[in-house]
């Protein structure tokens, strides 16, 4: 049996793909709401998921921040962050 929350993107099969940020909108004092289209993930998404997100051609950091999913439309998902550190 399945799970209905079962994720088709967790760990086991993790993809890894180039968006396009569409928004960065500030929210409050050092906090952003990021949008970028990903319409293959945005479909599959379930409450709970975390994204890796690093931006292209940078080295640092070296490893992708985790951020967690805050909203989702039909080809796009939002990221709520602070901005802390570098």
């Amino acid at each position: 049996m399945t799970s209905s929350l079962h994720a088709p993107y967790c760990p086991d099969a993790a993809v890894q793909r180039t968006v396009a940020i569409i928004e960065n909108v500030r929210l409050a004092r050092d906090t952003y709401r990021v949008r970028f289209v990903a319409a293959e993930i945005a479909r599959q998404v379930v409450p709970g998921q975390f994204v890796m997100l690093r931006l292209a051609g940078q080295n640092d950091p070296l490893i992708g921040r985790p951020l967690a999913v805050y909203d989702v439309t039909d080809d796009a998902i939002d990221l709520v962050y602070l901005v802390k550190g570098k």
